[in-house]
């Protein structure tokens, strides 16, 4: 009998669902399946595709000796436009309602499929977040719109517990079941719609509940009844590693899974019967197991790989034109130009209309030879040809599609940047814009067949281009408004596990169910694990070596592994696993039609619109790439355009394509004068340049050309094997070319052979750097005569490091060297010398010529300009703090301000706080001095409106005058904002810092000419001093009559009350009062004591008082309230009179250099310089009896706090050595130290607050640190404050946080 499995989850539901749910992947669950003799398996994720392909790929290439059925669906979630509008917190929720209801879906044929496309994207277009997670919600009505018109292609069943159905049947509201089910019957079609029974032990009730009732109302209503297993996991053996996952997550209890996924496994006949039997006969089994059956006998198998499809301009938006045939005289001579000239096809002859114009415009007007341009085009067009008739579409139509695409991002208000990648070496993108170097006048350097080529393979070469990261948003939003929203989409990409994560997670889950497994131990066995390029081993390669990749067994790691209950078995469960979702960095998928016909939407967990699909699996479903990628560089050169045009030493041309064509493209840059490249080794972050290792290969090379630029940059990613770099080497010959002449001659080679290298490597010194000059010597026939086709392969060899495949092409290599007569000393020349120091990395020299044009372009600017605008630019971008920038969220991040800054000031750059008078918004170049002004809107506290405000109301005389245009009620300016901008420095040209802030104490607490009774308190408070007798009288009242002594009021007189007089008080009134008072009028006796009469008080003191007040307005006490009120205050804005905390506290850097914790002890204290500790976790073997384990080895860091990130629970901190560090600390502990505790009136203020100088502990990964600490370490605390700075660099540190005393 057998059945098949209709209801099934693989990882991809973690994805979807954001957090862990299943541990099966998509291959072994299938493969399972049929082992165990099942007649098919559905996949159904929760709201979920992802699979589908990668899904009938595996079940495509299985050997299957019998009929097996893969059926593709989805568990999608479903409720009305109502109920959804409760989830979302729009109407108030029913009671006991939660109608967020699963059910399942299975597509029959394409057709089918194409339906639950449709519908995913749809719940995914209307995704929002709800309790911290995505709700995808399908409503009724898609299914009405969706299923309804055409039926028969889709089966549906009413799910898990989860369902509609099962909720009603469990709250008794059978009205309620019976109706969804005559509704899904008759939605779907009759016989489309299953009731779906789950096995499940004889004590769940409620899975009991329901089966019964389903199996009775099928019966009843003649809906078939199927049973389901809801797989998270493949087998029972495989529960505990299962729950491991789901309690794998940060924080909480541990999660108890056991009850709910006690039966979600996959089975076989056998097991599902005997979970089935607890309800029903072996008759009703069969029953149910048919029914199955016939789902899977109905499915008529899918069809997903489809052609690529080349995405053209919509036909709608092609312009009218007319082909002038004004080179017609080429024709007979250049058949593939001609056969372009006279195509029928509009998109290909939209193509042509475009390539001629651009031969007149940029070619034949400025003077270039017309025929060597069209003889190269030939060329081109005759692959173009080839590739369109074995595409069967127009292959030429790509090339205008990204011609407008260069033009959207044109229009976006960004720029696109020379070239990238090969796209570089093909004339048509010149010619259409998409590039802007002319490939033509570089010849073989540039070929055109290293992009395109029949020969070498079919396919739709990459075309990269760069443009600016802070426009990208806007870029995307106009190619989808151009091609059409449902034509466009950001390529998803899917995590999956590796083998270091496999053993946090499995380490984090075994911990919370309380196994023996430490963090500490967790880290240590991800250390054990070897990461090569890049890449994390495999935990099979770990166990078991690789031979192919000369990989030994790792033993510590074997045996560490060993010794923990569980930890194995998880581990290579968990690998591979997916995990997670996520947007591709660059790739926007386009289509010429809806992508629901071959793929659908869903959504990234920061909400942004993309494939369901990860790229190898939308491209195998038909659909083109295009990377819409980005470069710093392009920010900082836009920057430094804007900023030059501000100042007047660049013309705005009318856009900003004009702008830069006339100042800074390629073919108007100046690529000659010495005097500008003398300069290179002088200007800041230079692009591809900017690391310790590339500014010292600028050293050692002095480039004085792109091509010399070029291949620095290839150089200094290569290795080599022997004593000499490829990059000294370089250097050595570029000093003196005779140098590799008489290497190769001692070598042995002979003149011919030498000859035959200076041909291909005169340019480049003698060195094939580039992918380009092995493949051009492999198929020169004085080598070894290769095609095309095997000089591709021998590139693709040369940059993958894998032994097997080098050895093939090495042999085929040296034997076509043979058969072409080549010595073998000149071959062996050849693969060791020069593709040698390739091997494992290969560098396209059409890529790095391209990109050293961008740095060309940056060149320029320094030279032809003042430095600072490139400077200011660098900054404004690496910190971004930029304003015009689309992407950034409002907010400073003063921890990349701060590290922006002190990159800046080590190179020899200035950076000085702002100026109210010239400070922009953002940072602001200082042409006079050279130097760069902080922006008024990175100042702390000050946001982009009021920094607007404070330029519109230009200028100021000084702090005075600023304060006057400012003070009024309402004012965005108000007394912090005041004390912020003299702190961060701003008037420090017309007022010091010190002087400033006095002023505005006396401003805002205006001089008192007189004072009242209503000022004494304060005047006690501040220290005024009072004749004892006089304010004894004063005292005296106000002791008498405070609330706590009221007694009552009095009968007669609303304005009087009556207080009970204290004994402490008695003396001082039977002195001073009674005799002045009546009895039983002024003041009576009570039982509780003597009352006397707020009023009589008043008349008693009067004497006094009036005295009293006399006092208070002699000039010299009115005088002395002043200056203590303006003492006080002034103590209450500044804190500690620090200048430099204070340029601190408000832009994030101490603009003299010197940090407050500069020059203190670091042995002392037992402190750390962070750029000294190991850039990975180390750690020691600590023991204690027959007991070891181990920990982190923990040092100690000190800092001052920049800012920090609460979501990500850390903090930045800098240190004295001007580097800024991102401090990581557990959830619990930032939570306890950012907290602000206040205990019997003493408060105890957030250690995190920006400013606060701290010490932590714990250990260094990459450039982050990770707060550790042990009681059995001398860094018993993980934090401790820094409360001052003692004049001998001694330190007063607080180690705890404020407490409530316990009484014993």
């Amino acid at each position: 009998m057998n059945y098949t499995t209709l209801h099934n989850h693989t990882s991809y539901s973690n994805a979807s669902l954001g957090f862990p749910d299943s541990i099966n992947k998509y291959d072994k669950l299938i493969q399972s399946a049929y082992d165990l003799g099942l007649n098919g398996i559905a996949i159904t994720d929760h709201e979920c595709i992802s699979g589908h392909v990668q899904a009938l790929k595996y079940y495509q290439s299985m050997t299957k000796d019998r009929p097996f059925r893969l059926i593709l669906g989805n568990e999608i979630y479903l409720l009305s436009e109502d109920e959804d509008s409760i989830m979302r917190g729009v109407t108030t929720p029913f009671e006991d309602e939660t109608p967020y209801y699963h059910f399942i879906l299975n597509a029959l044929d394409n057709e089918g499929h194409k339906q639950i496309r449709e519908l995913s994207s749809r719940a995914w277009y209307r995704a929002y977040t709800y309790k911290g997670l995505m709700r995808r919600p399908t409503y009724y009505s898609d299914l009405e719109d969706v299923i309804r018109p055409n039926q028969g292609h889709v089966i549906s069943s009413s799910a898990c517990m989860g369902g509609v159905i099962p909720h009603a049947i469990l709250a008794q509201n059978y009205e309620k079941a019976n109706n969804a089910i005559q509704y899904f019957d008759d939605l779907f079609g009759h016989g489309n719609f299953y009731l779906e029974m789950q096995p499940c032990y004889q004590s769940n009730t409620e899975q009991m509940t329901v089966n019964k009732y389903l199996w009775d109302i099928g019966h009843k209503l003649d809906i078939p009844c199927i049973v389901t297993t809801d797989s998270h996991f493949m087998n029972k053996e495989q529960a505990f590693a299962h729950k491991v996952l789901l309690n794998a997550k940060d924080g909480g209890d541990a999660r108890e899974t056991d009850e709910f996924y006690a039966t979600a496994y996959l089975m076989g006949e056998e097991e599902l019967r005997g979970y089935l039997l607890n309800l029903f006969t072996q008759k009703q089994i069969d029953e149910l197991f048919e029914n199955t059956n016939q789902i899977g006998n109905r499915v008529q198998g899918y069809s997903f790989e489809h052609a690529p499809m080349i995405p053209q301009i919509p036909i709608e938006n092609i312009p009218s034109f007319t082909i002038e045939h004004r080179y017609k005289q080429y024709y007979d001579k250049y058949e593939d130009f001609k056969y372009y000239a006279y195509i029928e096809n509009l998109q290909d002859r939209y193509f042509f209309y475009r390539i001629e114009k651009a031969l007149y415009e940029l070619v034949e007007c400025k003077g270039k030879n017309v025929e060597t341009y069209i003889a190269r085009l030939n060329s081109e067009f005759h692959e173009l040809k080839l590739i369109s008739e074995a595409f069967n579409d127009s292959m030429a139509s790509y090339y205008t599609t990204m011609s407008k695409i260069i033009e959207l991002i044109w229009d976006a208000d960004s720029l696109s940047m020379p070239a990238r990648g090969s796209g570089a070496g093909f004339l048509v993108c010149y010619l259409l814009e998409i590039t802007q170097i002319d490939p033509v006048p570089l010849g073989d350097y540039f070929p055109f067949w290293r992009h395109l080529s029949a020969e070498r393979g079919v396919e739709i070469a990459d075309i990269d281009n760069d443009s600016q990261n802070a426009k990208r948003d806007n870029i995307i939003e106009a190619i989808r408004k151009y091609f059409g929203d449902d034509r466009v989409l950001n390529v998803a990409t899917f995590s999956t596990l590796s083998a270091k994560t496999a053993i946090e997670k499995a380490g984090k889950g075994l911990k919370k169910l309380g196994y023996d497994i430490t963090d500490e131990t967790v880290g240590y066995l991800k250390s054990l694990v070897p990461t090569e390029r890049g890449q994390v081993w495999s935990l099979k390669d770990c166990f078991y070596g690789n031979k192919d990749k000369d990989r030994k067994p790792v033993k510590e790691l074997t045996n560490e592994i060993s010794k923990y209950e569980h930890l194995q078995e998880c581990i290579f469960v968990f690998e591979g696993l997916i995990i997670n979702r996520g947007i591709h960095a660059s790739g926007v998928l386009i289509g010429n039609e809806s992508y629901v016909n071959q793929i659908s939407a869903m959504r990234s967990p920061n909400g942004v619109l993309c494939s369901c699909y990860d790229l190898h699996d939308a491209e195998y479903c038909g659909w083109t790439k295009v990377d819409i990628l980005t470069i710093q560089a392009s920010d900082k050169i836009r920057k430094t355009m804007d900023l030059l045009i501000a100042n007047g030493h660049m013309q705005w041309q009318g856009s900003l394509k004009a702008t830069y064509w006339k100042y800074l493209h390629p073919d108007v840059l100046d690529y000659q004068t010495k005097e500008m490249w003398d300069m290179i080794k002088q200007i800041y972050s230079i692009f591809q340049f900017d690391t310790p290792v590339a500014v010292k290969a600028l050293n050692q090379v002095e480039p004085h050309s792109v091509m010399d630029l070029s291949a620095t940059n290839s150089l200094l990613r290569l290795q080599g094997d022997g004593e000499e770099s490829p990059l000294d080497r370089y250097a050595r010959y570029k000093c003196d070319i005779n140098e590799w002449y008489a290497d190769m001659t001692e070598y042995g080679l002979n003149n011919s052979e030498q000859q035959c290298l200076k041909e291909h490597l005169g340019n480049s010194y003698g060195m094939a750097e580039s992918q380009e000059k092995v493949m051009l010597l492999s198929m020169d026939k004085r080598v070894s005569g290769f095609s095309l086709k095997q000089a591709n392969k021998l590139r693709k060899a040369i940059a993958k490091k894998k032994a097997d495949v080098l050895e093939e092409t090495k042999t085929l290599f040296f034997e076509s060297c043979k058969s072409q007569g080549t010595r073998d000393i000149f071959a062996k020349y050849i693969w060791e010398e020069e593709f040698g120091m390739s091997f494992g990395y290969s560098f396209s020299q059409l890529h790095s010529y391209s990109y050293s044009v961008i740095a060309l372009q940056e060149l320029n600017l320094n030279y032809y300009y003042p430095r600072v605008y490139w400077n200011t630019a660098c900054l404004t971008v690496e910190s971004q703090s930029d304003e015009t920038n689309e992407r950034a969220n409002g907010q400073t991040d003063y921890g990349k301000v701060a590290k922006s800054i002190y990159k800046m000031r080590k190179f020899g750059i200035n950076v000085l706080q702002p100026d109210i008078e010239r400070s922009g918004i953002s940072f602001t170049p200082n042409e006079e001095d050279n130097t760069i002004l902080f922006g008024l809107g990175g100042i702390s506290g000050i946001n982009l409106d009021i920094a607007k405000t404070i330029i519109d109301n230009r200028p100021y005389k000084n702090f005075d005058d600023f304060y006057n245009k400012f003070h009024y009620i309402g004012s965005p300016i108000t007394k912090s904002k005041f004390v912020t901008l003299i702190k961060g420095g701003c008037f420090d040209n017309t007022d010091d810092k010190i002087s400033a802030m006095k002023w505005l104490t006396v401003y805002e607490n205006p001089k008192k000419e007189s004072l009242t009774t209503a000022n004494i308190p304060n005047a006690i408070n501040l220290g005024v001093d009072f004749p004892q007798e006089l304010i004894t009288a004063y005292y005296f009242y106000k002791y008498v009559t405070d609330k706590r002594f009221f007694y009552c009021s009095d009968p007669k007189y609303k304005s009087k009350k009556h207080y009970l007089v204290m004994d402490n008080a008695i003396d001082y009134f039977e002195e001073n009062c009674m005799n002045k008072l009546k009895e039983e009028q002024d003041y009576y006796y009570t039982e509780n004591g003597l009352v006397v009469v707020d009023k009589a008080l008043e008349k008693a003191l009067k004497e006094p008082m009036d005295k009293l007040k006399a006092y208070i307005n002699t000039q010299a006490v009115i005088d002395q309230y002043n200056t203590l009120t303006w003492q006080s205050e002034y103590q209450n804005m500044v804190g500690v009179e620090d200048k430099n905390k204070w340029s601190f506290d408000s832009v994030s850097f101490y603009p003299n250099g010197e940090h407050e914790l500069n020059d203190i002890d670091y042995d002392a204290y037992n402190l750390s310089h962070f750029n000294d500790l190991p850039e990975e976790p180390t750690f020691t073997l600590k023991s204690r009896g027959n007991r070891t384990w181990r920990q982190y080895e923990i040092y100690r860091i000190c800092g001052t706090v920049l800012d920090r990130k609460d979501k990500d629970h850390m903090f930045n901190i800098l240190t004295p050595d001007n580097e800024v560090v991102a401090v990581n600390m557990p959830k619990g502990q930032f939570a306890y130290y950012k907290q602000i505790i206040e205990i019997n009136g003493i408060k105890d203020d957030n250690w995190l607050k920006r400013g606060n100088l701290v010490m932590v502990c714990g250990y260094r990964r990459e450039d982050a640190f990770f707060v550790k600490s042990y009681k059995n370490s001398i860094f018993q605390h993980s934090m401790a404050l820094i409360e001052k700075v003692n004049e001998d660099k001694t330190l007063d540190l607080r180690l705890e946080r404020l407490q409530e005393e316990v009484e014993e």
